[in-house]
């Protein structure tokens, strides 16, 4: 069985451990949540809440930069105040999923942002489905959250079947390669979603992986280098690590001796090269990586202005883009479906509110043109290639619809979104 395979069959069952977990205590409603007079509606947020060494709090930012522009709703010619009730994931799938169970069991949301994590998106999607929930994730990119029929699960990110295409016609096209080792963690799906799908694009174009090891959580540094030779002697020409920080800083320990030193090493998106740089300083000059990037447009650019404002510095990373947005499509949605009761409070049919969010098209947005698929695929994001030097991110080459690569015979038999 493929990587791709093995993959896809692991975040299949991881889902369904966590749903007969969790099953028991949550208990669907008629599917209408009913808001008292003078309370505000309540919305779930299950992003990170800190930096703590990845950049996916960057999405929570984009969110409170739109509460703060836009802080309510607009009813019937009532002003209504919405009400985040917070919570952070902690890209962990367990405490994910508890905190989903927590969410439903109060019956106070009408509607979840988040989570951050594929893995975490994977555990909570089931327990929403069940309850009727509606989710939007700013940086869920796994592939297969899309494929399983998930009805609560959204994404405003492109998923990676993009991202790696951009990257495999890089190897391939643009530097020439043609035999490239991949090593990936097990810590998250995030990280074997990247190898997987990177093995089939580059497969597809005529390459050769020419190793796939997966690296446990915990591994020690010497079964690491021992893994790490075998690589040498495959005669790779590029090594691709789809790594946690902590395999990455191993992997790049050991790689010398093992006689990979002068080997190109490419490796996750920008939040990674971020934590590398501030790890490493100079030493990670001449790392490679591939990551989605900002649509290339003005409402993007105003965004991200507006962003450095509010918080002193630039996004690390462009999850605020869907942060931002699905505050405002949750607000819009709540607007279209809440209806006011003689008393005067509301009542948000559950079923009515995912209908909207499903039926999106040319919803013109930060992230995009916003037009909500089967599965939960809502925008198209272009992706990029980048190279550290000088202790700065250097975009090589630039991937999507616009940028010049024909995604048709880059994807074969798969839509790159």
């Amino acid at each position: 069985m493929s990587m791709a395979g093995r993959m896809r069959r692991l975040a299949v069952a991881s889902g369904l451990c966590l749903v007969m977990l969790f099953a028991f205590p949550l208990v669907a409603d008629e599917g209408v949540l009913v808001v008292a007079p003078d309370e505000p509606v309540a919305l779930g947020v299950m992003t990170r809440s800190s930096a703590e060494g990845d950049d996916n709090h960057v999405s929570k930012l984009g969110l409170l930069l739109a509460q703060a522009e836009r802080p309510g709703l607009s009813i019937a010619g009532r002003n209504v105040s919405v009400e985040l009730i917070d919570g952070d994931s902690g890209c962990d799938a367990d405490q994910a999923a508890a905190l989903a169970a927590d969410h439903v069991a109060q019956g106070r949301v009408a509607a979840i942002v988040g989570p951050n994590c594929s893995s975490a998106c994977m555990a909570v999607a089931p327990l929403l489905d069940e309850a009727g929930y509606t989710s939007i994730t700013p940086s869920c990119t796994l592939p297969a959250l899309s494929e399983q029929g998930f009805s609560s699960f959204h994404r405003l990110v492109a998923p990676d079947t993009g991202v790696m295409a951009g990257a495999a016609h890089y190897l391939y096209e643009e530097v020439g390669a043609r035999r490239v080792a991949i090593v990936y963690s097990e810590s998250n799906l995030f990280y074997q979603g990247l190898a997987g799908e990177l093995d089939q694009r580059f497969s597809g174009m005529g390459g050769e992986i020419v190793g796939e090891t997966l690296l446990p959580t915990g591994m020690e540094q010497e079964a690491l280098d021992e893994k790490l030779r075998e690589i040498a002697a495959a005669g790779p020409d590029w090594l691709f690590c789809s790594c946690d920080m902590a395999h990455t800083l191993a992997v790049l320990a050991g790689r010398e001796a093992a006689g990979l030193g002068d080997l190109p090493f490419l490796g996750n998106e920008l939040g990674w090269a971020n934590s590398l740089i501030d790890e490493l300083g100079a030493g990670a000059d001449g790392l490679y990586g591939v990551t989605p990037l900002e649509p290339d447009s003005e409402a993007a650019t105003a965004l991200k202005e507006r962003f450095e404002a509010a918080y002193g510095e630039p996004p690390s990373a462009p999850y605020f883009l869907g942060g931002y947005d699905a505050w405002h499509i949750l607000l819009d949605a709540i607007e279209a479906v809440a209806e006011p009761g003689d008393d005067g409070g509301l009542r948000i049919d559950r079923a009515a509110l995912l209908d909207y969010v499903d039926s999106l098209e040319g919803y013109e947005g930060a992230s995009g043109t916003i037009t909500c698929q089967p599965g939960g695929e809502c925008v198209s994001a272009p992706s990029g290639v980048f190279v550290i030097e000088g202790g700065e991110i250097n975009i090589l080459k630039r991937y999507g619809g616009a940028y010049g690569i024909d995604w048709a015979s880059a994807c074969p038999q798969k839509s790159c979104g």
